[in-house]
C-alpha cells in the first residue's frame, strides 16, 4: 500500500503563479511533442491587458515580451483552427510593431491555434507552427490534441484565481501537477508522490538540514516531470523500446531540469532532477557522471526511485516484497546505485519499508 501524502503544507516556498506557469509550459511542450510536424510555436497568457509569452520554440520569446503586445492585437477563435500560409496571427498591429514581429517570429507555412479560456474568458493562447521549406502538414488529430491540452490549461488557470487567495493550499496545487504526471504515465500511478515521501524521510534519517529535506521532497515530487515532453505512445509502449525510443526517453531528466530553471524559486531543484538517472559506474545519463561526482540529492532520488519502482506492480514484472527489493538493490550497488547510500537507506528506512500497510507520518 502506498504511503500517505504528508499533510503539513510547505507554505510560501513556491508562488502559485509559478507552479501554474510551469504546468502551462509543460502542456505546451507536450503539444510540441505530440504533434511532431510542428517545428515552432508559442504559448502566452493574458497579464492585465498585455500578452505575456511564457514559452516559445523557434520564435524570440524575450523579444516578443519586450513589445508588450496589447490583448486586442491577438485573434481569438472559439475552437482550434488550422491556417495554411497565415499572413499574421496578430491583428490591427501598428506598422512599426508588425515589422518587429516579422523579425522576431519565423514565417509559418501552416499554423494551428487555440485560445485558452478560463470560466468563459480568454486566458491564454497556444500556437503550433510549421515553418521552413517543407511539405509537412498537420494531421487531423492536431485540432483534438490542442483542444484537449488547452482545456487542461484552462482548468489550471481557473484554479489560479482560487489559490492566489489561499497560499496555504499550495501543496495541493503541486500535488495536482504530480497526479497529472502520474496519470500521463498510468503504469506508475502515484510514483511521484511515493518517491517524494521516500526522499524526504531518507533525508531526515541521514540528518540533512530541513532546507535540504524540503528541497529533496519537491525535487522527488517533480523528478519525472520531463516525461510530459515524451510522446505518450512511447511512455505506454507495452514492449521493449527501440534504441531510438530510448534516446527520446532519456531526454526527460534534462527537460525537467530545464523547465524548473525558468523560475528562481524552483531552480534549486534543477540539479537533483537533471542527474537522477546518472549511475555510480558512470553508465547513466545525461552526462555519464561517476561515483561521488553525482550530486548527493540526485543519488538519493535514484535510490528511492529504484525502490519504489521495483516494489510496485508493472506490466513487465511482479512487484517485489521489501525483502526481495533489499536484495535486488544490494545487487545493484556499485553499478547503478551508491553503495553507501543503499546501506544507509535500507538500514535507516527498514521500519518504514517493512510496514507496508501503515501510513507513515512525514510531517
Amino acid at each position: 500500500m502506498r504511503k500517505e501524502i504528508p499533510k503539513k503544507a510547505l507554505r510560501g516556498c513556491i508562488p502559485v503563479v509559478v507552479v501554474l506557469t510551469i504546468i502551462t509550459v509543460f502542456l505546451f511542450r507536450s503539444a510540441m511533442s505530440l504533434v511532431p510536424e510542428a517545428n515552432a510555436g508559442c504559448i502566452s497568457v493574458l497579464d492585465g491587458d498585455c500578452w505575456r509569452f511564457i514559452d516559445a520554440v523557434g520564435h524570440d520569446m524575450e523579444g516578443l515580451n519586450r513589445l508588450k503586445l496589447q490583448s486586442r492585437y491577438m485573434s481569438t477563435e472559439d475552437r482550434p483552427i488550422v491556417m495554411d500560409h497565415p499572413s499574421n496571427r496578430f491583428i490591427g498591429v501598428p506598422k512599426e510593431i508588425a515589422d518587429e514581429m516579422r523579425r522576431l517570429t519565423l514565417p509559418a507555412v501552416s499554423s494551428c491555434r487555440y485560445t485558452i479560456r478560463s470560466d468563459g474568458k480568454v486566458a491564454g493562447y497556444l500556437a503550433l507552427d510549421i515553418c521552413g521549406n517543407t511539405d509537412a502538414k498537420f494531421p487531423e488529430s492536431t485540432v483534438q490534441t490542442l483542444e484537449s491540452l488547452g482545456q487542461i490549461a484552462g482548468m489550471f488557470f481557473s484554479m489560479r484565481r482560487v489559490y492566489r487567495a489561499k497560499q496555504d493550499l499550495l501543496e495541493q496545487v503541486i500535488m495536482v501537477l504530480a497526479e497529472f504526471l502520474d496519470d500521463y504515465d498510468s503504469c506508475t500511478k502515484d510514483h511521484s508522490k511515493s518517491v517524494a515521501n521516500l526522499c524526504r524521510k531518507t533525508a531526515e534519517a541521514m540528518g540533512l538540514s530541513k532546507e535540504e529535506s524540503t528541497r529533496l521532497y519537491w525535487a522527488g515530487l517533480l523528478h519525472d516531470i520531463g516525461k510530459l515532453v515524451i510522446p505518450r505512445e512511447i511512455i505506454m509502449k507495452p514492449g521493449p523500446l527501440t534504441e531510438e525510443e530510448y534516446e527520446v526517453v532519456k531526454r526527460h531528466s534534462e527537460a525537467g531540469a530545464t523547465a524548473v530553471t525558468k523560475s528562481k524559486p524552483l531552480s534549486d531543484m534543477a540539479e537533483p532532477i537533471r542527474y537522477h538517472h546518472e549511475r555510480w559506474d558512470g553508465k547513466g545519463y545525461p552526462e555519464g557522471l561517476r561515483g561521488a561526482s553525482i550530486p548527493l540529492l540526485s543519488r538519493i532520488i535514484s535510490v528511492c526511485d529504484v525502490y519504489d519502482s521495483i516494489t510496485d506492480d508493472s506490466p513487465y514484472r511482479k512487484r517485489l516484497t521489501p525483502e526481495e527489493a533489499s536484495l535486488e538493490m544490494k545487487r545493484n550497488t556499485g553499478a547503478q546505485l551508491d553503495p553507501g547510500l543503499v546501506s544507509t537507506f535500507l538500514e535507516k528506512m527498514a521500519p518504514y519499508l517493512d510496514d507496508q500497510d501503515t501510513p507513515h507520518p512525514l510531517g
